[in-house]
């Protein structure tokens, strides 16, 4: 009887004489060569095509076959496959929002919050390039060549926000001499849907003439929904119902219980065009367009809330998210004989509408003004609830420009110039869902609950009535439209940069390169806020009576990065290397009101660029031409960490910074074709990340929210100490429908526990347990038919990957985002 382990929990799954037959078929056995001894990836990290095993730092690589084979569609897909990356997996509603990778424990961020559903304003620590373009979004896996993830800063070459890291999708390009096609599909049932998930995707290469060619890729995926609301108010935001209309102050919400609120579908299409204009001249100009639309968060009600149950939440609202994303670019190739000059040239635009419950805030609002700022709303059985929309722009224009010699040499060297441009404006208006039909409600005495019984005698006072004067402070149309907040915020960035790497070969064996980066940031934030329900309370602070607020702030910088690696071959199949970089994150300027009731501390107004020192010493090779290795050992010091936030109690997204932190940690990689049928991929990493520095920032003037801190010793939030990623792939030859494959893999991944905020005491303090996802899979193909079938997340594990920690004063609000469940499925494809 066979078993598979839990490693978290030590449970186990009894899969019976079925597994243990599957187990038998992966003893090694001698059989021609079936492309499972080692093969070498050519990768481009550092401009130049290499091998892995010649790059002289840590740098992992799938092709797409692999990625087609293990099931990687997604990048929560890939950071379950290639070993260090920490991922917080909230699936499609909010995938898009922020970039949650973490390469080398480089966070300082508290998980969830409003990272979940607003963008942050600082860069994130992990840098993901779409071919040449620097872009992140919920990208679906499809066509692509290869995934370079490159770990440590990538400064020189990449500029900035790659300090803990760099992720390169590289999509195929189109193909002049043959016309090929493939279209592949799929379904699956997953564990507590009434749904099922579809998936479409196909591309085609067309050539036009011998120089030129066309390669289109598009695709559709629909992901079934399985978290369940037990508490959706009738009517929703725009038209709340409650339950007992003859009650209107003591009477709560009407609900109703909905299945699978968080389905989600995504499209895309992408279009390359390649010119071959001459034997040294290449032109590629690409489109891609991709849209998002997700109904609800992968979220459930935390398990300490009394009555919360597995895989449902109690939110009052749904939570759609409607995002497109635009990515033009043109590349240019020119050979110049002794150097190869490459320009990078792009267009992006990321839009998104999402809206979303924040009734916590409306709540930490009333306690902060005593009741007022709602008049006694809360009193009436919870209806004082909260609801957001955001629509959100981000435009972004790229330029860069590089010489890289070419030839055999004792010196190699890249020079260049970066140049980008970034546009991002986002309006968020906030309402009090049913505060209109309260507010105009005339106050009779008797009523119970009434919160306007000092006016029991005619004309019945509403409190709309009060708050509209005389003396006006109030309209009613701002009572009618239910907005107690609106920000209106335009960022612009400008990065400008020259840099260059040059790498002298002392012998054939050892080799040295130093780097550089030389930068220059513009960063400039205007907000305009408006408060229409607390026009009294602006009044008073002798602001207009609008409400309106308007703060701006630019931040200039310029400084300089530099890296020394360098690297000895021992053989052939035996490199040791040792590397210094240091890495950066441009700083910033926040927006905020400095008067009024959401007034906050001027000394928050702009935040500092942080830099990181990286340290690494490594060997690479290969045993018995059958076992590739890595091995690294990493420490990080941390400058200055940023760490993105909300100021309270308005929400405001904003920057600021820690004072210093450190991560160490080893990293090991190991590739073994144990025959020619048979391989095994394993990876561990192990990561020490903690503030070395006690910090304490203001980031609101109310309790009981307490400043983002955090003191010597505390680990830094979302870094597991221990990761691991494992792959056991067996192929063997078949004679069905001709000659034909049959290939079979387990896998899986484990993340041991993390913090989700450096301070203990703060709201958004959580510890989430570790816990390990196994996948199988059978694949048959020949040359044209691909027929497979899978189980995903066999245990069915309820991992929590974030979550949202709001308030104390709505325990119902504590939210658990949770990784997708036990999905069975099978696919299909063809190739022409």
């Amino acid at each position: 009887m066979f078993k598979l382990i839990n490693l978290q929990q030590g449970k186990y799954i009894n899969n019976g004489s079925l597994l243990a037959a599957i187990v038998l078929m992966l003893i090694p056995v001698t059989l021609p060569a079936q492309g499972n001894i080692l093969e070498e990836i050519t990768v481009t990290a550092t401009r130049r095509a290499m091998t892995i095993q010649d790059i002289p730092y840590n740098i992992s690589a799938m092709t797409g076959e692999e990625l087609k084979n293990a099931g990687v569609f997604s990048i929560a897909d890939l950071s379950r496959s290639v070993p260090g990356i920490a991922f917080s997996d909230l699936g499609v509603r909010s995938g898009g929002v922020n970039n949650q990778l973490i390469l080398r424990g480089l966070n300082t961020n508290a998980q969830g919050g409003i990272s979940a559903f607003l963008p942050n304003l600082n860069p994130a620590g992990v840098s993901t390039y779409m071919d040449n373009t620097p872009l992140f979004t919920n990208l679906r896996m499809t066509d692509l060549e290869r995934v370079e993830v490159l770990r440590g800063p990538q400064g020189t070459l990449y500029g900035a926000g790659s300090i803990g890291g760099t992720l390169r999708f590289i999509f195929n390009k189109p193909d002049p001499e043959a016309f090929s096609a493939e279209i592949n599909t799929g379904f699956a049932a997953v564990e507590d849907s009434d749904d099922l998930n579809y998936n479409v995707d196909g591309v085609v290469n067309v050539p036009l003439g011998e120089t030129a060619a066309l390669r289109i890729s598009a695709g559709i995926e629909e992901m079934a929904g399985f978290i369940d609301g037990d508490r959706f108010a009738v009517g929703g935001f725009t038209n709340p119902q409650i339950a007992d209309p003859t009650d209107p102050f003591g009477t709560g919400l009407l609900t109703e219980s909905r299945k699978d609120t968080d389905g989600s579908e995504q499209w895309y299409v992408r279009a390359s065009l390649l010119w071959k204009i001459s034997e040294r001249f290449n032109a590629q100009l690409t489109y891609h367009r991709q849209e998002d639309d997700a109904d609800g968060f992968s979220y459930q009600t935390n398990s300490d809330v009394p009555g919360a149950r597995e895989r449902t939440h109690s939110q009052y609202f749904t939570s759609p998210l409607a995002r497109e994303v635009d990515l033009v670019s043109l590349d240019l190739e020119y050979d110049l004989g002794f150097a190869r000059v490459e320009s990078a040239t792009s267009y992006t635009e990321n839009k998104a509408q999402n809206d979303g419950e924040l009734t916590f805030i409306t709540n930490v609002i009333d306690a902060a003004t005593g009741g007022f700022a709602f008049g006694g709303f809360p009193a009436t059985n919870g209806r004082l609830a909260g609801y957001y929309q955001d629509v959100a722009d981000s435009k972004s224009v790229v330029q860069e420009l590089r010489l890289i010699s070419q030839g055999e040499s004792k010196v190699d060297w890249i020079a260049g110039f970066y140049y980008q441009d970034i546009d991002f404006t986002d309006f968020e208006d906030v309402f009090s869902p049913g505060f209109a039909a309260f507010a105009n409600t005339p106050g009779f005495s008797g009523a119970p609950g009434n919160p306007f019984a000092a006016f029991p005698l005619p004309p019945f006072l509403s409190f709309a009535n009060i708050l509209a004067g005389p003396p006006t402070f109030v309209t009613q149309a701002a009572i009618d439209a239910e907005s107690f907040i609106t920000l209106d915020r335009q960022v612009d960035i400008e990065d400008i940069a020259l840099f260059g790497e040059l790498t002298y070969h002392v012998t054939d064996a050892w080799q040295v390169t130093a780097g550089v980066r030389v930068f220059w940031n513009e960063h400039g934030n205007t907000l305009i806020s408006t408060n229409p329900l607390s026009g009294a309370a602006v009044a008073q602070d002798g602001m207009d009576r609008s409400g309106l607020n308007a703060s701006s702030n630019t931040v200039d910088e310029q400084d300089e990065i530099f890296k020394i690696n360098t690297s000895y071959d021992f053989n052939e199949d035996l490199m040791a290397y040792f590397t210094w970089a240091e890495g950066f994150r441009r700083g910033g300027s926040n927006a905020f009101p400095l008067s009024g009731i959401y007034t906050e501390d001027p000394s928050l107004l702009a935040y500092q660029s942080d830099k990181v020192t990286n340290y690494e010493i490594g060997v690479k090779g290969v045993l018995f031409d059958r076992l590739s290795y890595t091995a690294a050992i990493f420490r990080v010091d941390w400058d200055n960490p940023q760490i993105s936030t909300g100021l309270l109690p308005s929400g405001f997204p904003s920057a600021v910074n820690a004072e210093e932190a450190r991560t160490q940690g080893v990293e090991l990689e190991g590739i073994w074709a144990v025959s020619d049928a048979l391989r095994l991929t394993v990876g561990y990493t192990y990561t020490d990340a903690e503030l070395t520095e006690d910090f304490a920032t203001p980031i609101g003037p109310v309790g009981p929210f307490p400043d983002a801190a955090g003191t010597d010793g505390a680990p830094l939030p979302g870094v597991p100490e221990s990761m691991a990623t494992w792959a056991l792939d067996y192929e063997r030859p078949v004679n069905f429908m001709g000659e034909s494959m049959l290939r079979f893999r387990v896998d899986g991944s484990y993340r041991s526990s993390v913090v989700t905020d450096s301070s203990p005491t703060s709201v958004r303090y959580a510890e989430l347990p570790g816990f390990d996802i196994w996948n199988a899979s059978l694949t048959w193909t020949n040359d044209h038919w691909r027929v497979g079938a899978f189980v995903k997340n066999i245990g069915d594990e309820t991992g929590v990957t974030s979550v949202i920690r709001n308030s104390p004063i709505r325990p119902i609000d504590s939210m658990d985002y949770v990784s997708r469940p036990r999905t069975i499925g099978m696919t299909f494809g063809y190739t022409y």
